[in-house]
Protein backbone atom coordinates (compact mmCIF):
# COMPACT_ATOMS: atom_id res chain seq x y z
CA UNK A 1 0.00 0.00 0.00
CA UNK A 2 2.74 2.47 0.91
CA UNK A 3 5.37 1.84 -1.79
CA UNK A 4 3.90 4.26 -4.34
CA UNK A 5 3.15 6.86 -1.65
CA UNK A 6 6.69 6.62 -0.25
CA UNK A 7 8.20 7.03 -3.72
CA UNK A 8 6.15 10.19 -4.31
CA UNK A 9 7.17 11.63 -0.93
CA UNK A 10 10.85 10.93 -1.63
CA UNK A 11 10.55 12.49 -5.10
CA UNK A 12 9.13 15.68 -3.58
CA UNK A 13 11.90 16.00 -1.00
CA UNK A 14 10.21 14.28 1.93
CA UNK A 15 12.25 11.10 2.56
CA UNK A 16 11.39 8.85 5.51
CA UNK A 17 13.35 9.00 8.74
CA UNK A 18 15.00 11.85 10.55
CA UNK A 19 15.26 12.87 14.17
CA UNK A 20 12.12 12.16 16.21
CA UNK A 21 10.38 10.70 13.15
CA UNK A 22 7.03 8.99 13.62
CA UNK A 23 6.48 5.43 12.41
CA UNK A 24 3.31 5.47 10.29
CA UNK A 25 1.75 2.05 9.63
CA UNK A 26 -0.95 1.94 6.97
CA UNK A 27 -3.56 -0.78 6.67
CA UNK A 28 -6.95 -1.58 5.25
CA UNK A 29 -9.31 -4.55 5.37
CA UNK A 30 -7.49 -7.83 5.94
CA UNK A 31 -8.73 -9.42 2.72
CA UNK A 32 -7.01 -6.68 0.72
CA UNK A 33 -3.91 -6.87 2.92
CA UNK A 34 -3.57 -10.61 2.33
CA UNK A 35 -3.81 -10.21 -1.44
CA UNK A 36 -1.30 -7.36 -1.33
CA UNK A 37 1.07 -9.41 0.83
CA UNK A 38 1.04 -12.30 -1.64
CA UNK A 39 1.44 -9.86 -4.54
CA UNK A 40 4.46 -8.23 -2.88
CA UNK A 41 6.08 -11.65 -2.46
CA UNK A 42 5.43 -12.50 -6.11
CA UNK A 43 7.41 -9.40 -7.06
CA UNK A 44 9.98 -9.95 -4.34
CA UNK A 45 11.45 -13.04 -2.73
CA UNK A 46 8.95 -15.47 -4.26
CA UNK A 47 5.62 -16.93 -3.24
CA UNK A 48 3.79 -20.27 -3.33
CA UNK A 49 0.55 -20.55 -5.32
CA UNK A 50 -2.23 -18.37 -3.93
CA UNK A 51 -4.28 -21.22 -2.45
CA UNK A 52 -1.18 -22.75 -0.84
CA UNK A 53 -0.26 -19.37 0.60
CA UNK A 54 -3.69 -19.03 2.19
CA UNK A 55 -3.56 -22.60 3.52
CA UNK A 56 -0.20 -21.87 5.17
CA UNK A 57 -1.64 -18.89 7.03
CA UNK A 58 -4.66 -20.85 8.23
CA UNK A 59 -2.50 -23.77 9.37
CA UNK A 60 -0.15 -21.53 11.35
CA UNK A 61 -3.03 -19.54 12.80
CA UNK A 62 -1.24 -16.26 12.18
CA UNK A 63 -1.22 -13.51 9.60
CA UNK A 64 1.95 -13.05 7.53
CA UNK A 65 4.16 -10.23 8.88
CA UNK A 66 3.28 -7.75 6.10
CA UNK A 67 -0.42 -8.06 6.95
CA UNK A 68 -0.04 -8.12 10.75
CA UNK A 69 -0.46 -4.47 11.76
CA UNK A 70 -0.56 -5.25 15.47
CA UNK A 71 2.76 -7.11 15.36
CA UNK A 72 4.38 -4.32 13.34
CA UNK A 73 3.05 -1.67 15.72
CA UNK A 74 4.39 -3.59 18.72
CA UNK A 75 7.80 -3.89 17.09
CA UNK A 76 7.98 -0.18 16.31
CA UNK A 77 6.72 0.75 19.76
CA UNK A 78 9.63 -1.16 21.26
CA UNK A 79 12.05 0.75 19.01
CA UNK A 80 10.76 4.33 19.20
CA UNK A 81 8.07 4.32 21.89
CA UNK A 82 4.28 4.14 21.49
CA UNK A 83 3.96 7.94 21.36
CA UNK A 84 5.84 7.91 18.04
CA UNK A 85 3.75 5.20 16.39
CA UNK A 86 0.58 5.92 14.40
CA UNK A 87 -1.59 3.25 12.78
CA UNK A 88 -3.60 4.64 9.87
CA UNK A 89 -6.59 2.54 8.85
CA UNK A 90 -7.48 3.51 5.31
CA UNK A 91 -4.95 4.92 2.81
CA UNK A 92 -7.16 7.99 2.27
CA UNK A 93 -6.06 9.27 5.71
CA UNK A 94 -2.37 9.02 4.88
CA UNK A 95 -1.75 12.39 3.14
CA UNK A 96 -2.88 14.47 6.12
CA UNK A 97 -0.86 12.29 8.50
CA UNK A 98 2.38 12.84 6.56
CA UNK A 99 1.70 16.54 6.02
CA UNK A 100 0.77 16.78 2.34
CA UNK A 101 -2.37 18.21 0.78
CA UNK A 102 -2.46 16.31 -2.48
CA UNK A 103 -3.69 12.76 -2.76
CA UNK A 104 -0.86 10.25 -2.80
CA UNK A 105 -0.70 7.61 -5.56
CA UNK A 106 -2.37 4.30 -4.86
CA UNK A 107 -0.89 0.87 -5.39
CA UNK A 108 -1.29 -0.68 -8.86
CA UNK A 109 -4.52 -2.66 -9.22
CA UNK A 110 -3.11 -5.77 -10.89
CA UNK A 111 -5.21 -8.43 -12.54
CA UNK A 112 -4.95 -11.84 -10.88
CA UNK A 113 -3.28 -13.48 -13.88
CA UNK A 114 -0.75 -10.62 -14.12
CA UNK A 115 0.43 -11.24 -10.57
CA UNK A 116 0.57 -14.98 -11.23
CA UNK A 117 2.78 -14.35 -14.27
CA UNK A 118 5.17 -12.37 -12.08
CA UNK A 119 5.24 -15.29 -9.65
CA UNK A 120 6.43 -17.58 -12.45
CA UNK A 121 8.95 -15.08 -13.84
CA UNK A 122 10.63 -14.41 -10.48
CA UNK A 123 12.31 -17.82 -9.93
CA UNK A 124 13.61 -17.95 -13.51
CA UNK A 125 14.98 -14.44 -13.22
CA UNK A 126 16.62 -15.36 -9.93
CA UNK A 127 18.82 -17.85 -11.75
CA UNK A 128 20.26 -15.09 -13.94
CA UNK A 129 20.85 -12.13 -11.62
CA UNK A 130 21.36 -11.40 -7.92
CA UNK A 131 18.26 -11.24 -5.66
CA UNK A 132 18.36 -7.42 -5.31
CA UNK A 133 18.67 -7.02 -9.08
CA UNK A 134 15.84 -9.49 -9.67
CA UNK A 135 13.56 -7.58 -7.29
CA UNK A 136 14.45 -4.32 -9.03
CA UNK A 137 13.69 -5.72 -12.49
CA UNK A 138 10.41 -7.24 -11.31
CA UNK A 139 9.13 -4.04 -9.69
CA UNK A 140 10.59 -1.41 -11.99
CA UNK A 141 10.38 -3.15 -15.38
CA UNK A 142 7.88 -6.00 -15.25
CA UNK A 143 5.32 -4.39 -12.96
CA UNK A 144 4.72 -1.31 -15.16
CA UNK A 145 4.23 -3.60 -18.16
CA UNK A 146 1.78 -5.84 -16.30
CA UNK A 147 -0.25 -3.07 -14.66
CA UNK A 148 -2.32 -2.16 -17.76
CA UNK A 149 -3.35 -5.80 -18.40
CA UNK A 150 -7.15 -6.01 -18.16
CA UNK A 151 -8.74 -8.58 -15.89
CA UNK A 152 -10.29 -9.13 -12.48
CA UNK A 153 -8.32 -8.75 -9.30
CA UNK A 154 -7.55 -11.61 -6.96
CA UNK A 155 -9.76 -11.98 -3.88
CA UNK A 156 -9.84 -14.17 -0.80
CA UNK A 157 -12.15 -17.18 -1.34
CA UNK A 158 -15.42 -17.11 0.59
CA UNK A 159 -14.41 -20.24 2.49
CA UNK A 160 -11.52 -18.36 4.16
CA UNK A 161 -13.56 -15.33 5.24
CA UNK A 162 -14.64 -16.69 8.63
CA UNK A 163 -11.02 -17.37 9.60
CA UNK A 164 -10.00 -13.95 8.34
CA UNK A 165 -12.75 -12.24 10.31
CA UNK A 166 -11.46 -13.86 13.49
CA UNK A 167 -7.97 -12.59 12.66
CA UNK A 168 -9.35 -9.09 12.13
CA UNK A 169 -11.06 -9.17 15.52
CA UNK A 170 -7.76 -10.18 17.15
CA UNK A 171 -6.08 -7.29 15.38
CA UNK A 172 -8.72 -4.90 16.66
CA UNK A 173 -8.21 -5.99 20.26
CA UNK A 174 -4.42 -5.83 20.01
CA UNK A 175 -4.40 -2.40 18.39
CA UNK A 176 -6.81 -0.93 20.94
CA UNK A 177 -4.58 -2.15 23.77
CA UNK A 178 -1.29 -1.01 22.26
CA UNK A 179 -1.10 2.51 23.68
CA UNK A 180 -0.43 4.20 20.33
CA UNK A 181 -2.64 6.32 18.10
CA UNK A 182 -5.02 4.53 15.75
CA UNK A 183 -6.65 6.70 13.08
CA UNK A 184 -9.79 5.30 11.50
CA UNK A 185 -12.53 3.01 12.75
CA UNK A 186 -11.32 -0.48 13.78
CA UNK A 187 -14.06 -2.05 11.65
CA UNK A 188 -12.06 -0.99 8.59
CA UNK A 189 -9.92 -4.06 9.31
CA UNK A 190 -12.83 -6.45 8.85
CA UNK A 191 -12.56 -8.37 5.56
CA UNK A 192 -14.96 -7.18 2.91
CA UNK A 193 -16.12 -8.93 -0.19
CA UNK A 194 -14.63 -7.44 -3.36
CA UNK A 195 -15.38 -8.26 -6.99
CA UNK A 196 -12.74 -10.54 -8.42
CA UNK A 197 -11.59 -14.12 -8.85
CA UNK A 198 -10.57 -16.55 -6.13
CA UNK A 199 -7.73 -18.03 -8.18
CA UNK A 200 -5.67 -16.94 -11.20
CA UNK A 201 -6.62 -18.48 -14.53
CA UNK A 202 -3.71 -20.44 -16.00
CA UNK A 203 -4.92 -19.96 -19.62
CA UNK A 204 -5.04 -16.21 -18.96
CA UNK A 205 -1.50 -16.32 -17.55
CA UNK A 206 -0.23 -18.08 -20.68
CA UNK A 207 -2.11 -15.69 -22.96
CA UNK A 208 -0.61 -12.68 -21.18
CA UNK A 209 2.87 -14.16 -21.31
CA UNK A 210 2.61 -14.73 -25.07
CA UNK A 211 1.25 -11.24 -25.67
CA UNK A 212 4.14 -9.73 -23.71
CA UNK A 213 6.67 -11.77 -25.69
CA UNK A 214 5.11 -10.68 -28.96
CA UNK A 215 5.17 -7.04 -27.87
CA UNK A 216 8.97 -7.13 -27.81
CA UNK A 217 11.59 -6.67 -25.11
CA UNK A 218 11.90 -3.66 -22.86
CA UNK A 219 14.14 -0.91 -24.20
CA UNK A 220 17.39 0.05 -22.50
CA UNK A 221 15.78 3.27 -21.24
CA UNK A 222 13.14 1.21 -19.42
CA UNK A 223 15.69 -0.93 -17.57
CA UNK A 224 17.37 0.71 -14.56
CA UNK A 225 21.14 0.38 -14.55
CA UNK A 226 21.41 -0.63 -18.20
CA UNK A 227 24.01 1.00 -20.44
CA UNK A 228 22.40 3.43 -22.82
Amino acid sequence: IVDAARARLVATGRPPGGRDATAVLVGTDLATLLVDTWTARCFGDGAPPWRDFLAQQVNTGHLPPRADLARAATRWSARVGPDRVVVVLGPARLPRQVGVRRELPARPALAAHATELARHVGPALGLLVTPPRAAQLLTEVLLPRLAPAPGERLVVPVGRMRWLRRQAQRQQRALSAGGYAVLGHPDLLLPRGHPGVAEPSEPSVLDLALRMLLSGPATASEIPGEQR
